[in-house]
């Protein structure tokens, strides 16, 4: 606790790993119990610590500021390991930083097929026709398709949900004021209005299986999924 709040006061978080064990909602039996990494940001007295942590509902803990962060008491019971930064670096120039990693999106994006994995738009129609591929979802009972599913779909939607892309080229933008970041904040915000559409029609990060077991259902996202591929394009073409 001490070495915590040390850390906390210099305005370093500390991050944890399996703080409240919390387990995740991953499908039964897939990867057994997995636990939430987190960063602590704040502390009282009581050994009281403010962490932004994805608590199970029914926890009876609730957020409490617009960053998410949540008071848990005596959170280090059950946490399975710390992990403390050093001393800050020199005050880089972010402006040059944000400037320098906008400008390598078209490497990543245009990357060509690699050992089977593919890049951009590419990635995107490759996700779509795996969920039309009819052999692989047919007489399947729903313990099998929850697992099916996890492996085609939610795990690369789960890169998507997690994303904080739009976040970034906000921040170039707005509060660095980078030129190639304005043009290409609206076509981020598009995948991020996609990326919505797709958790509402699943209703839930999840998709219901009964839904999920229709080709219909799987046309739906394989549609939004290819949309999101031709707003890659558009990306690459403010490059141009």
């Amino acid at each position: 606790m001490n070495a915590i709040k040390a850390s906390v006061d210099k305005g370093i978080p500390v991050l944890a790993w399996g703080m409240g064990n919390t387990p995740s909602r991953f499908p039964p039996g897939r990867f057994g119990t997995l636990h939430e990494g987190c960063l602590i940001g704040g502390y009282d007295e009581h050994d009281l610590l403010y962490v932004n942590l994805y608590f199970n509902q029914g926890s009876g803990l609730e957020t409490v500021d617009q960053d998410d962060y949540t008071a848990i008491t005596h959170g280090l019971d059950g946490a399975l390991g710390l992990f403390f930064v050093g001393n800050p670096i020199a005050q880089p120039d972010m402006r040059d930083i944000y400037r320098r990693a906008l400008e390598n999106i078209p490497a990543i994006l245009a990357q060509p097929p690699a050992d089977g994995f593919v890049f951009g738009r590419d990635a995107f129609e490759k996700w779509a026709d795996t969920l039309l591929d009819e052999s692989r979802f047919a007489r399947k009972t729903d313990e099998e398709l929850q697992g099916i599913c996890w492996d085609v779909h939610c795990a690369a939607y789960c890169t998507i949900c997690t994303s904080a892309a739009d976040y970034y080229i906000r921040a170039a933008a707005e509060v660095y004021d980078i030129a190639l970041a304005k043009e290409l904040l609206p076509l981020y915000e598009k995948l991020i209005q996609l990326r919505q559409d797709i958790w509402a029609l699943q209703g839930d990060f999840f998709p219901p299986m009964d839904k999920f077991r229709t080709r219909e259902f799987r046309m739906q996202i394989a549609g939004m999924l290819q949309q999101m591929g031709r707003v890659c394009d558009d990306i690459l073409r403010v490059f141009d």
